[in-house]
């Protein structure tokens, strides 16, 4: 059902997994941010770092962070930037909370997903052209 999943059913799937998902649905929202286009890959970026709130395995975030990255800057709008900006900041401190109460490996992955989140936001701020 999923792979066919498009308009309102996809994100009706896609909102149910970014609240309630496991590491195992991120591939759904990979692959539904590479198959979007235009207005829906927007969309699809939003929900993907919805996931990405879910998980702990650093390397999928990065991974999914990255791939949000790449599919916005090809808009390069400022409206669209400052947007994800403004929901990659509480992830960022959603993940250094975690860190904070967390302990060892975990609390060290954390705050390299913390890390790479402001980063990446702080790099869409400096490339992003005003319109």
């Amino acid at each position: 059902m999923e792979k066919d999943a498009r308009g309102a059913l996809g994100t009706a799937i896609a909102n149910v997994y970014a609240q309630n998902g496991s590491e195992a649905d991120v591939p759904y929202f990979a692959t539904n941010l590479n198959n979007s286009t235009g207005q829906d890959k927007i969309g699809a970026a939003i929900l993907y770092l919805g996931i990405l709130g879910q998980i702990d395995n650093t390397a999928l975030v990065n991974k999914g962070v990255d791939e949000v990255y790449d599919a916005i800057m090809h808009f390069n709008n400022s409206w669209v930037n400052n947007y994800i900006i403004n929901l990659m900041q509480p992830l960022a401190k959603k993940k250094q909370e975690k860190a904070a109460a967390s302990s060892g490996e975990l609390r060290n992955e954390l705050s390299k997903q913390a890390t790479h989140i402001l980063q990446t936001a702080q790099k869409i701020k400096e490339q992003t052209k005003e319109d």
